[in-house]
């Protein structure tokens, strides 16, 4: 009698553990049970965020440089000539003449877009203000004197009639149109624009009009 209800108690033991779920980690001897490993959580501190960026200052060094610390942070990026010169910086990091005058967006700011650097060759000084050579748009004249014949170009449009004389008076041509400054021109800056001619006058950069 007694070994029969020692069985049928041995039994009763092994099926509340299995039904439990445990395992036995020892082979003869006091049988040790542990619980089954619960699901361990996601490690998600390697995702990529995408969220807004703090923005660092850049102003003062080099191009090549600034352009490879926005990739580390998954920005691209673009330059302009901020003296207006017409001249189209390199930003696939090769080119280190250049040095960042100001950029967009400002340091200190939060965002998730591009960067845009003005610059100039690292021997020049970065100006007041950088020159805007956007494109114009609408049908009004825009100021241009002062600007390199390039940026007066783009900003007059690709569809204006155009003529760019010396106005040295040497009847000189214009070979590199970024190395000309505008001095005058016509219709004045403010005039309604319908096809008519624009005429232009220009000498070298280091010349006075």
């Amino acid at each position: 009698m007694r070994t029969r209800a020692a069985i049928t108690l041995t039994a009763a033991c092994l099926a509340v553990v299995t039904a439990c779920g445990s395992t036995a980690t020892t082979a003869g001897g006091p049988e040790r049970y542990t619980s089954a490993p619960a699901d361990e959580p996601e490690d998600h501190s390697e995702e990529d965020y995408t969220g807004p960026i703090l923005i660092p200052d850049m102003t003062g060094k080099q191009l090549s440089l600034a352009v490879f610390e926005a990739t580390t942070l998954n920005f691209e990026s673009s330059a302009h000539d901020a003296l207006g010169h017409g001249r189209v910086p390199d930003v696939s990091g090769d080119d280190r003449r250049w040095k960042v005058c100001s950029q967009t967006p400002k340091a200190g700011s939060y965002t998730s877009g591009n960067f845009a650097f003005a610059v100039v060759k690292l021997d020049e000084v970065c100006p007041v203000a950088d020159a805007d050579e956007g494109q114009a748009t609408g049908s009004t004249m825009p100021g241009v004197e002062g600007k390199a014949v390039t940026a007066a170009r783009r900003a007059l449009g690709n569809r204006a009639d155009i003529t760019v004389t010396d106005a040295s008076g040497l009847d000189r041509i214009l070979l590199r149109e970024s190395e000309w400054r505008t001095c005058t021109q016509q219709p004045a800056a403010g005039i309604k624009l319908d096809g008519q001619h624009v005429k232009l006058t220009a000498v070298k950069m280091e010349e006075s009009c």
